[in-house]
Parts: structure tokens; C-alpha cells; sequence
């Protein structure tokens, strides 16, 4: 699901719709499962992250895929990132079709490039 856009109240106040607070919910259960199993079996990747997004879709009428990527990277933050300022390369893939079985993986890595890049600026 993508990350709908902010509304307004009556009384002039933006907020998150239910939908899309409910989806960034449902990663963040997900997310934190995910991360836990990972640093039991060995850790998990330093800052900054790189993430690849893999979407399976129900059916043809789907989101914009930067509004699912926003949805699931607001829906780790404070999980498996501080905030998602920290993920410096982020790629999402539309993969297909599956009526029954539609699914969302997520990969989080250290973003190695980036990560030198900083390394290689501070030492000149």
C-alpha cells in the first residue's frame, strides 16, 4: 500500500490517514520481528543503509512505488533505522502479479559506497 497524502482537519491540522497510519503499523510489526531475528543471528548492518524493495502486486491498480517505499521506510523508523534520512540509496522493484499471494520484501544493508564516500572525504 503507498503512502497516502497528508489531510487536513476542520481546524487546520495536518495528520496521517488511518490507511496509511495502519500500513506503517503492520511494517513496523514486521520490521521489528525482522530486526530481531537478524541481530540473533549475527547482527545488524551499520548506518548508512542502503534497502531494496521488492513489490508483488494483487492486481494492476497499485500505488506510485516511491508512495509504497515511503510508507515502509516511515514505518521503520525508530525500528530499524533512527530515521530514514539514514537510508542513502533505496531501490523498489515492481515485480509482478499475484492474485493470492501478493507480498513485499524488504533488504537492508550497510550502503558500503556511500559509507566510503564519507570515509574517503573526511581523510583529504
Amino acid at each position: 500500500m503507498g503512502k497516502q497524502r497528508p489531510r487536513f482537519s476542520r481546524k487546520g491540522r495536518v495528520y496521517t490517514p488511518a490507511k496509511s497510519k495502519n500500513y506503517e503499523k503492520l511494517v513496523a510489526v514486521r520490521g521489528r520481528a525482522a530486526m530481531q531475528k537478524a541481530l540473533r543471528n549475527g547482527g545488524w548492518p551499520a548506518p548508512p543503509f542502503a534497502v531494496e524493495i521488492g513489490i508483488v502486486w494483487q492486481d494492476d491498480r497499485r500505488p506510485d512505488v516511491d508512495n509504497v517505499a515511503k510508507a515502509i521506510l516511515d514505518g521503520l523508523n525508530g525500528i530499524a533505522w533512527q530515521d530514514d534520512k539514514q537510508v542513502t540509496c533505496c531501490t523498489v522493484r515492481s515485480i509482478g502479479y499475484n492474485r493470492e499471494s501478493p507480498s513485499v520484501t524488504v533488504s537492508i544493508t550497510s550502503d558500503s559506497v556511500t559509507s566510503d564516500q564519507h570515509t574517503q572525504q573526511g581523510q583529504s
